[in-house]
C-alpha cells in the first residue's frame, strides 16, 4: 500500500509541475514590429508602424539607442518619429507587457532613411533648329526630410517620351547638397546635335542621372521631367506693307517679305496667305484675300512678293491685314506660331473742321462772317454731301445745351480733299461776356466715319 500511495503522489506532483510550465509558456508576451509596411526606405521622419502582439496588453517604443516611450494600450498600427539627421539606417525597438507585468524581449525593425530627389519645373523653347544653342531651366528638389549629398543632373535628346539607353546625352551638370526639401535650379545652354530630319522629338532632363545619392523612390517617373520640342526650318514673315487707308471693296497693293530664320533647309514650296480681319488675332473668321507661292528656301533666304488684293465689302472703321507664312502648312517647323504679322488698315472718310475763323468781339445779335474749312482726313475713301453746323457755346465743349445758329453744306469730298467757305450768320441774342463759336462737320451724322467724335473745333469770341 505505502509503495501505491507514493507513486500516486509522485505522479500528481509531476503533472501539477507540466501544468504550470505549460502556463507559462502561453502567457509570456511576444509581438513584432513593423516600419512602414517592410518598405526598405523612407523618405519621410512620420512613418507607419504596423504591429502585431500575443498575450499582451500595452507596448512601447523607442529608436535604438534613444529612450523609451511611456507604456501605452496595445493597437494594431501607431504613427512614429524616426531620429532626425542625415540619410542612413533607423532602427526601432518594441516591447510588450502583460497585465501581470511580465515584459517581453525586443522586438525591431529597420528602414533606411534617404532623400527623394526629382524634376520640380522644367521648361525648355518650344521649337529649334539642328547646329543651334538653347537655353534649359530645370529646378531639382529634395521631396525628402532627410538631406541629399551632391549629385548630377543631365539633359537627354530623344526621338519619344520614354528615357532609355539609345537617347543622346546632351549636358550633365552637378546638382548642388539639398537640406531636406530644399531646391537648386540650374540654367544650361545645349546643342541641338546636327544632321536631325525635322520632326518632334523630346527634351528629357532626369535628376541623380550619375545614381551619387542614395533615393528612397529613384524611378525614371519620379526623376524625371520630359518636354516635346519641334526640330526644323522656321518660316517667318520678316516685313509687311499695306497701304494705312482705303475704301470697302477697293483693290490694295500688299508687299511681305519671307524669311527663313533657322540653319535647316525648308525643302517644300509654301504659299503665302493675305487675310482681312476685324481683330488683332487671325482665326478661322477671317477673310482670306489671296495667296503668293514662295519657293523653298535655304537657310536665311528670304522672299518677298508684291500684288494686288481686293477688300472685302465692308463697313466703314479700322480693320487688319494679315499675312501668314506657309498657310497650308506644307513645311514641319520649329516654331508654328510666329507664321503671320498684321498691319492695320482704315477704311472710310474722316470728316473734320480743319480751320474756322470768326470775328473777336461784336455786339449781341448781330451778323458775323465765319470762315471754315472742312476736311476728310480720309485717304482712301471719299465722304457723301454733308453740312457743317455752327453753335454758340458758353465753353469749348460741344453739347445739347448749345445754340445752333446756322449750317452750310459740304459737297461730296474725295480722300485728303477740303472745302473753304465764308458765310454770314446770326448770331443769338446772349449776355454779354465771353462766348465760343463751334464748328462742326458732317453736322447731321450722315456721313459714316472712321472717327466720330473729331468733328467739332472752336473759336473764342466776346459778346458786347
Amino acid at each position: 500500500m505505502r509503495s501505491k500511495l507514493l507513486s500516486i503522489l509522485f505522479v500528481v506532483v509531476v503533472n501539477a509541475s507540466v501544468v504550470s510550465t505549460a502556463h507559462a509558456i502561453e502567457t509570456t508576451p511576444t509581438g513584432s514590429v513593423l516600419i512602414n509596411g517592410q518598405a526598405a526606405y523612407t523618405a519621410l521622419l512620420n512613418v507607419p508602424l504596423r504591429i502585431t502582439r500575443k498575450n499582451a496588453t500595452e507596448m512601447r517604443f523607442r529608436n535604438t539607442g534613444y529612450a523609451w516611450s511611456d507604456w501605452e494600450d496595445c493597437t494594431s498600427t501607431k504613427n512614429w518619429a524616426l531620429t532626425p539627421g542625415g540619410a542612413g539606417q533607423r532602427k526601432v525597438d518594441a516591447q510588450f507587457r502583460n497585465a501581470a507585468g511580465a515584459e517581453s524581449d525586443l522586438f525591431f525593425d529597420t528602414i533606411t532613411a534617404a532623400a527623394d530627389l526629382q524634376i520640380a519645373a522644367f521648361s525648355t523653347p518650344l521649337g529649334a533648329s539642328v547646329d543651334t544653342t538653347i537655353k534649359a531651366k530645370y529646378t531639382v528638389k529634395n521631396f525628402s526630410d532627410f538631406p541629399a549629398a551632391t549629385s548630377t543632373t543631365s539633359l537627354y535628346l530623344s526621338s519619344d517620351s520614354t528615357l532609355s539607353n539609345l537617347d543622346v546625352t546632351l549636358s550633365s551638370q552637378v546638382t548642388n547638397r539639398l537640406a531636406p526639401w530644399g531646391s537648386d535650379t540650374t540654367e544650361t545652354d545645349i546643342l541641338i546635335p546636327g544632321g536631325l530630319s525635322p520632326g518632334t522629338y523630346y527634351l528629357i532632363v532626369k535628376a541623380n542621372s550619375a545614381k551619387n545619392v542614395v533615393e528612397s523612390n529613384a524611378t525614371i517617373a519620379s526623376n524625371t521631367k520630359t518636354r516635346a520640342i519641334q526640330i526644323g526650318p522656321d518660316l517667318v514673315v520678316s516685313a509687311l506693307g499695306a497701304p494705312p487707308q482705303s475704301a470697302p471693296g477697293a483693290t490694295i497693293m500688299v508687299t511681305e517679305t519671307v524669311r527663313n530664320t533657322s540653319p535647316t533647309m525648308a525643302t517644300s514650296a509654301t504659299t503665302t496667305g493675305i487675310y482681312f480681319s476685324t481683330n488683332a488675332v487671325l482665326d478661322a473668321s477671317d477673310t482670306l484675300i489671296g495667296e503668293r507661292a514662295v519657293a523653298p528656301l535655304a537657310p536665311g533666304e528670304v522672299n518677298t512678293g508684291t500684288a494686288e488684293y481686293t477688300l472685302p465689302v465692308t463697313g466703314v472703321g479700322k480693320y487688319y491685314i494679315f499675312t501668314k507664312t506657309d498657310n497650308a502648312n506644307a513645311v514641319f517647323e520649329s516654331y508654328e506660331n510666329n507664321n503671320t504679322k498684321y498691319t492695320t488698315i482704315q477704311l472710310g472718310p474722316d470728316l473734320v473742321v480743319l480751320y474756322l475763323a470768326a470775328p473777336v468781339s461784336v455786339a449781341s445779335g448781330s451778323v458775323i462772317t465765319i470762315k471754315d474749312t472742312t476736311k476728310n482726313w480720309g485717304t482712301g475713301m471719299g465722304a457723301d454731301p454733308s453740312a457743317t453746323g455752327f453753335y454758340l457755346s458758353s465753353d469749348t465743349t460741344l453739347d445739347a445745351g448749345d445754340t445752333w445758329f446756322g449750317e452750310r453744306a459740304v459737297s461730296s469730298l474725295g480722300p485728303a480733299e477740303n472745302s473753304t467757305v465764308s458765310a454770314y450768320y446770326t448770331l443769338p441774342a446772349v449776355a454779354p461776356g465771353v462766348w465760343y463759336i463751334i464748328g462742326k462737320a458732317d453736322n447731321a451724322n450722315v456721313v459714316a466715319e472712321l472717327n466720330e467724335n473729331n468733328n467739332s473745333r472752336s473759336r473764342m469770341i466776346i459778346i458786347l
